[in-house]
């Protein structure tokens, strides 16, 4: 039933009445006919219709005035009616006008006969009908306006929609005007005027004073002769659910609208100010808020920096605020609880304590702030202000919230890009500052560079760089901006108690506000002076010590991001490299200029030869460099080894001559020592040679003249002032060139003796290198040709064995055989040589019985000598002690020998073996009478790859290289060998080796 309307529920109740229904406009015609009327007429709906007019269903008889219904008032009257059949039916007519003045009648047909019993069911009806509209959820009324204006209706419906009872409304007739919300009077008043009843929907006020939307359906009753409105009755219908939830939903589309928005605006913004500006103006505009700030942390999330902001005109601006992060309660907050913060009474509040004074300025009652969230991380705030008290509902919060999350978004991306951006230049300009860096050479200009590099990358309105001179102490290398009073006063701080401390920290020191600093900082009353509120230390560190700093002033406050310090801190390492290279720099060109000198001194003494001027020109050399008030050289006498001051320049010019007594005096130590003495007061030094001749102050360095390990002498240099490293080095320097430029002059009288012996040694070893030269000659053509007979006769004889006579085929393999054979012996024996100049002493040894070894050498080569015609006897010691050897070396030794015997001993021959025992050995003998050694060869036999001519041009084969090796081997075990030979005589060969040493 709560859908249906006051003519649905007219209609409901013609269809269902136990009577039929007629009703008719203005003009008679056919506007409603009940579904029963062939009941009553005999005739179907389709039928009656086509008839057309009332009258040609009732006959004009019922349009008598007496008939006719008065001032609403219904009449009645009797119809005899024929039906199809021809039957006569008595009807009763009732009639009425539906709405007065209308002109729409309602005619209700009743069978007479049936007239009892359907009034009965017509009241049955009436009162089914009076149930229904009092139990309908919508309300329902009546409403009499004239004569007198009250409610004749209103059902139970007005009590659960708007709280009051229907006896409210009958006691108090104008109840209606007073629930009417008074936005909405005036246009019920101007609906009524306009006879507009269908009212949209309005705002009714409930009982208990909230808003209730009602939908109203009013149908007015005229006056017919007036015109004018007598009652109005209705249907009422709660639409408070439906309007809160098209509320929901076009708040829910405004949200959505918003986040577009913003999106929109920020999706290809550039840059980060600007967007954020233009996001928190539709976002204050939305909340309806004055005034809206978007605050940025910092690196460390310490403090707060309003970057964008939206304000109504002449509001105060915030741009620029920074705000503490630590010990802010409303802060620690959204850090902790990531969560929006709504606040009443800001200016009072001590969750906003830290920023009273800002409330205050901005007239700030409420305060709304939201954090900005990248990611799980706060990395700022959105911040609403509101001049009156504001409540804020949980999806009021999720949408702020939401907002600042895109905002979040938005600050990643565009931070990232200006993050690029900014890298990108501060990179491009660091790369610039680079090559001016490279670009300089002296310490000024690389201080200059520094300073204004670090003034440039950083913003820096005031810098200066300041330097650690080990000598001097701090001091200003470059600066700009600065009073010259303030540095003055940063340096005496520097050079006394160290309140800055710049130089006892590597790391860079950032101040946001040097007036947070303690009252008595240097640093903060200087702000005060110079007008800087920031500054930043970057220190320059070369092997974990600080050299020098380099100390950026700005104006207002300052925050620093991670891309601004990773780039000062490559130019704080840049700039040290410069540094140091520049100091190399200058070290190097002084060093340079010092060697340089050192080489004209150099040159000087070495084109000197006389004592004296070289002894001139040392002394002369060092009063000019070095400023020196005395200069004076000790030197010992070579022949009685006396010390005496044999020269001396400047103010003790009376002490040249001195004897220097063997004391523990200043120089006896240092000749005795063969170290410097480095003094820088002479009074305050004990063993003085002369304490007497001491000034005011006098610095002095002793440098001792060293000549081969020898210390000759000594030179004295004195001066008023101290000595600094280099120069001492420089005198160390002339000290060493004068040592041996004098030891040269001393020795200058034996140098053509030593000259002309020097020079018969060097030609014997001349003659000597030139035999060899021979020797090493011959070796070559010896071994190439005893190498290219061996390899042609290999060469023809496997080309025989390819393409020779078969029968033969053995005689050309032991051919083969023996050139193979050839060339292996000549391989070990150059293999031999080679491993015993390589190891000569990597020779394994042990007790060999020498008796032993010659018994196995002999039966080895027993067959050789028979083949050849000769003798060879055997005449060993019995006795024969046993020596330290290694056997197989000891019996390599034996088979040269005696091979070379029975090679070089004609048919007939004798060879004799023997071995003797001596005092302080054992002696093995080899002797032949074969052709014997030249004398000419004789002093060559031993030498590696000789043959002589002789030998050479014979059948015999050799490589010269056995008498060589047993020379090695013999050597080797500290033995020797004697040879006794005369051409077409014979030779003897003795070899002598120690005995075993556990004899």
């Amino acid at each position: 039933m709560d859908n249906l309307s006051v003519e649905s529920i007219y209609q409901f109740l013609l269809e269902h009445s136990s009577e039929t229904s007629l009703v008719t406009d203005r003009n008679g015609h056919f506007t409603f006919i009940s579904s029963n009327v062939h009941q009553f007429f005999g005739y179907t709906q389709t039928e009656i219709e086509a008839l057309g007019n009332i009258d040609q269903l009732l006959g004009a008889t019922w349009r008598a005035p007496a008939n006719q219904p008065q001032n609403g008032n219904a009449a009645g009257f009797l119809v005899t009616f024929v039906e199809r059949q021809g039957n006569e039916r008595q009807l009763s007519v009732s009639l009425k006008e539906i709405h007065m003045g209308s002109g729409r009648l309602l005619f209700t047909v009743r069978d007479v006969n049936e007239r009892a019993t359907t009034e009965d069911t017509l009241r049955g009806r009436a009162e089914m009908l009076q149930r229904l509209v009092d139990n309908a959820p919508d309300i329902v009324f009546h409403y009499q306006i004239h004569p007198v204006r009250r409610f004749e209706y209103i059902n139970h419906a007005i009590y659960p929609i708007l709280g009051y009872k229907p006896e409210e409304f009958y006691a108090d007739p104008l109840i209606f005007w007073q629930i009417l919300h008074p936005d909405e009077r005036e246009k019920l008043m101007q609906a009524l005027r306009d006879f507009s009843f269908r009212l949209p929907p309005m705002r009714w006020l409930h009982k208990d004073g909230s808003t209730v939307w009602i939908d109203q359906h009013i149908v007015p009753y005229l006056d017919v002769e007036s015109g004018t409105i007598v009652a109005a009755a209705g249907v009422a219908r709660n639409l408070t659910a439906q309007k809160e939830s098209e509320a929901r939903v076009h708040r829910h589309l405004n949200e959505i609208t918003l986040l577009n928005q913003v999106m929109s605006l920020t999706a290809t913004a550039q840059d980060l100010p600007t967007a954020l500006q233009q996001a928190c103006t539709v976002l204050a505009r939305f909340f309806d808020a004055p005034q809206g700030a978007v605050a940025i942390f910092d690196d460390d999330q310490t403090t707060l920096t309003v970057i964008a902001e939206y304000q109504e005109d002449a509001q105060p601006s915030a741009l620029g605020t920074q705000i503490p992060g630590m010990g802010n309660p409303s802060v620690d907050y959204v850090l902790t609880d990531k969560a929006p913060l709504a606040l009443n009474n800001a200016q009072t509040n001590p969750l906003l304590a830290s920023v009273h004074d800002l409330m205050l300025r901005r007239n700030t009652n409420s305060l709304l702030l939201v954090p900005i969230l990248v990611g799980d991380e706060v990395c700022g705030t959105l911040g609403l202000d509101f001049h009156e008290s504001r409540t804020f509902d949980a999806e009021e919060l999720q949408l702020a919230q939401s907002l600042a999350n895109q905002l979040g978004q938005v600050l990643q991306r565009l931070t990232l890009y200006t993050q690029g951006i900014e890298h990108a230049r501060l990179a491009t300009l660091l790369s610039e500052l680079g090559e001016r860096l490279n670009r300089s050479f002296t310490l000024d200009e690389v201080f200059q560079a520094i300073g204004e590099g670090a003034a440039e990358l950083s913003g820096a309105e005031r810098c200066a760089v300041f330097v650690d001179h080990t000598e001097s102490g701090v001091v200003r290398a470059w600066s700009q901006g600065l009073s010259q009073t303030s540095l003055e006063t940063i340096l005496s701080d520097l050079r006394g108690p160290a309140n800055l401390r710049f130089f006892e920290s590597t790391d860079a020191v950032f101040l946001r506000d040097v007036q947070r600093m303690p009252a008595g900082a240097l640093l903060r009353q200087l702000g005060e002076v110079e007008g800087y509120q920031s500054a930043a230390i970057w220190p320059l560190v070369f092997e974990d010590q600080t050299v020098a700093v380099v100390v950026c002033f700005y104006e207002g406050a300052r925050a620093w991001s991670s891309i601004e310090r990773e780039v000062m801190g490559s130019f704080a390492r840049q700039a040290t490299s410069t540094l140091e290279n520049a100091r190399l720099f200058g070290e190097a060109q002084r060093r340079t200029a010092e060697l340089e000198r050192l080489s004209q001194i150099s040159s000087s003494l070495r084109s000197e030869l006389d004592r004296s001027q070289i002894q001139s020109v040392i002394l002369d050399e060092m009063s000019n460099l070095l400023g020196a008030r005395s200069v004076a050289l000790a030197l010992r006498d070579p022949v009685s080894l006396a010390l005496a001051l044999v020269e001396v320049r400047g103010v003790y010019t009376e002490l040249q001559g001195m004897k220097i007594l063997d004391s523990p005096g200043m120089t006896n130590a240092v000749i005795a020592s063969g170290r410097p003495l480095v003094v820088t007061d002479l009074r305050a030094l004990a063993g003085m040679d002369r304490p007497d001749l001491v000034g005011p102050s006098i610095a002095a360095v002793c440098a001792p003249l060293i000549v081969e390990q020898s210390t000759v002498g000594a030179l004295w240099v004195v001066r008023n002032r101290p000595f600094k490293d280099a120069e001492v080095n420089l005198i160390l320097a002339v000290a060493d060139i004068g040592a041996s430029a004098i030891h040269r002059a001393q020795v200058v009288e034996t140098l053509e003796q030593r000259v002309q012996e020097r020079t018969q040694a060097l030609a014997a070893a001349n003659v000597r290198l030139t035999e060899l030269d021979v020797l090493k000659s011959k070796f070559v053509s010896d071994v190439s040709h005893e190498l290219r007979t061996p390899i042609q006769n290999l060469k023809m004889y496997l080309d025989l064995l390819d393409r020779g006579r078969p029968e033969k085929r053995e005689v050309y393999l032991l051919t083969l055989q023996d050139q193979v054979d050839l060339l292996q012996r000549l391989t070990e024996d150059i293999l031999d040589l080679s491993r015993l100049e390589l190891a000569p002493d990597d020779q394994s040894q042990e007790t060999v019985e020498l008796n032993h070894l010659v018994g196995q050498v002999y039966a080895t080569l027993e067959p050789r000598a028979e083949a050849a015609g000769l003798s060879v006897s055997l005449q060993l010691d019995p006795t024969l002690p046993v020596v330290s050897a290694d056997p197989d070396r000891l019996v390599q030794v034996i088979n040269n020998l005696l091979s070379n015997a029975i090679n070089y001993t004609p048919a007939a021959g004798l060879v004799r073996v023997a071995t003797k025992h001596l005092d302080d050995g054992v002696c093995l003998q080899v002797e032949d009478n074969g052709m014997g050694i030249s004398a000419k060869d004789m002093p060559h036999i031993f030498d590696r790859f000789y043959r002589s001519n002789r030998v050479s041009q014979s059948n015999i084969r050799g490589t010269g290289l056995g008498l060589a090796i047993v020379y090695e081997i013999v050597q080797q075990y500290h033995g020797r060998i004697e040879v006794k030979s005369e051409e077409g005589v014979g030779s003897t060969f003795c070899v002598w080796l120690p005995m075993w040493p556990g004899r």
